[in-house]
């Protein structure tokens, strides 16, 4: 069975997001590849993860399980690889997103990594970002944080070492 491929839709889509965040943060991608794939590969992908981090092989399977129902993409670092997920993470934002946290720089905590990726995202994408309650909630929390403040000091963050709160 085909875990994940690629298509000439992905390619557009891939050269679109990868000019957006160029742009954007006036700085030059590095490669990275990029591929859709089942939910399937998303699970075998986080269990390999989480027993990597110690967890029993059934209790990463459980924990992936879980986790790779709610997640739309995946940047796998070591492997410079995104993967987004079939049907619902075939998507500019989804895609954006992925691209910024392969610069990513700043973390601190995985909550941290993912709210400064989520609201860069959304001035990246401004009225084509959809928002849901939780990423509605983010982007009024960063855009209280930085209210009196350039969006370029969250673009630097980004792309630092150090904590991604840390603005």
């Amino acid at each position: 069975m085909i875990e994940y491929w690629y298509t000439d839709e992905l390619h557009k889509l891939f050269n679109k997001a990868r000019n957006l965040v160029e742009n954007f943060l006036k700085i030059k991608l590095p490669e990275v590849k990029v591929y859709i794939s089942t939910e399937k590969y998303f699970v075998e992908i986080l269990t390999d993860i989480y027993v990597k981090k110690g967890y029993t092989k059934k209790k990463a399977q459980k924990m992936a399980v879980k986790q790779a129902k709610f997640i739309r993409g995946l940047y796998i670092r070591k492997k410079k690889t995104i993967f987004l997920k079939e049907d619902v993470g075939e998507n500019l934002q989804t895609l954006v997103h992925e691209l910024l946290h392969v610069v990513q720089k700043c973390d601190k905590s995985p909550i941290r990594k993912e709210k400064i990726v989520i609201f860069l995202t959304y001035l990246i994408l401004k009225d084509r970002f959809e928002h849901d309650y939780l990423t509605r909630k983010i982007v009024e929390e960063w855009q209280r944080k930085i209210s009196n403040k350039s969006a370029e000091i969250v673009k630097r963050r980004l792309l630092q070492e150090g904590d991604c709160n840390n603005i």
